[in-house]
């Protein structure tokens, strides 16, 4: 059935339009709103992170049979027995952030019916700004976590946490993006790594909901946002250097693990610089350290990331 449904990544190819259904991500927008044209079949979620290199417009899933619906706040592509893909903007303000994040959630889990995570994108407005006491993120958590439990979503044998990043943007509309099936999934942990959702009370009320990466039949790697972390620590945390060094060496560790490297002609990455400024160090390095056609196909973006003392963050898809 590959030929009719795929599990596609963040292919740097904007001309591309899938016949039937497309769900695809647009960075570099003014503000982040999900939009459907049924004409085209297309759900473009744009997103206010600002472009420094690569293409802004990025293929998350296609399928020929299938159709878009509308469920509360998400717009979805069911491809029927295959993949399911589904995009949303929620509003993320005031004192119940949480709340949205915990209502938003559940809708997605009731998309689901049944299936199982894949991999989630989250973009989360002034992720390390505080309101009332409370980071941004940590609400985020917070919100996250109620709906997983709520919904009982984990506590069947076969449901894991996600793969799955959260990084910032502007505006006031938290962007998920996220990619579910029936197929059969493996779920990778950072040996050196604490698992996320194991975090002790310092990172917030509630652990982050995530797995580092999940493998999909065998054939689809999903690599979650990595970052300069060791344990449950942040590292090097005054050196841009050394947290691109120790991010690579979580980025190869788990690629490993999972039976990839950043050399697969296949590899999609996506990278997050908190500053703009340490642009062209990291374009130096990355240029440095994957093949020529990897490279071209890596999209870095300007966003901040969860920790405020992080400086980058690196997530990928590969197919093996």
């Amino acid at each position: 059935m590959r030929d009719k449904t795929s599990i596609l990544g963040l292919a740097d190819q904007p001309e591309i339009r899938a016949s039937g259904q497309s769900l695809e991500m647009r960075f570099g927008a003014d503000v982040t709103r999900c939009v459907v044209n049924q004409d085209t079949g297309t759900i473009l979620q744009e997103i206010s992170a600002p472009i420094l290199a690569g293409s802004g417009r990025e293929l998350v899933g296609a399928c020929s049979a299938g159709e878009i619906k509308r469920l509360g706040p998400w717009n979805v592509i069911d491809s029927g027995e295959g993949p399911v893909w589904g995009a949303a903007a929620i509003p993320f303000i005031g004192e119940d952030r949480s709340g949205q994040v915990r209502s938003g959630y559940l809708d997605m889990l009731r998309v689901l019916e049944g299936k199982q995570f894949y991999r989630i994108w989250n973009f989360v407005p002034g992720i390390n700004e505080e309101q009332d006491g409370l980071e941004n993120y940590r609400a985020f958590n917070v919100g996250r976590w109620q709906a997983f439990e709520e919904s009982g979503y984990l506590e069947s044998s076969d449901r894991r946490h996600p793969a799955a990043s959260a990084v910032g943007i502007e505006g006031g509309n938290l962007a998920i993006v996220f990619c579910a099936g029936n197929a059969d999934s493996t779920s990778y942990e950072n040996p050196f790594q604490v698992p996320a959702w194991q975090y002790p009370k310092e990172y917030g009320p509630k652990s982050p909901c995530f797995v580092r990466g999940s493998v999909v039949e065998n054939h689809t790697v999903y690599l979650s946002g990595t970052a300069s972390i060791l344990g449950h620590e942040s590292t090097d945390q005054t050196s841009l250097t050394g947290q691109f060094d120790t991010t690579m060496e979580n980025v190869d560790r788990m690629l490993e693990n999972m039976g990839a490297t950043r050399w697969n002609h296949s590899a999609q990455f996506r990278i997050y610089l908190r500053n703009k400024s340490d642009f062209p160090f990291i374009l130096d390095r990355w240029k440095k350290a994957v093949s020529p056609d990897v490279f071209e196909r890596t999209c870095f973006l300007q966003a901040d990331i969860c920790r405020r003392e992080l400086l980058i963050e690196i997530e990928a898809i590969v197919d093996i």
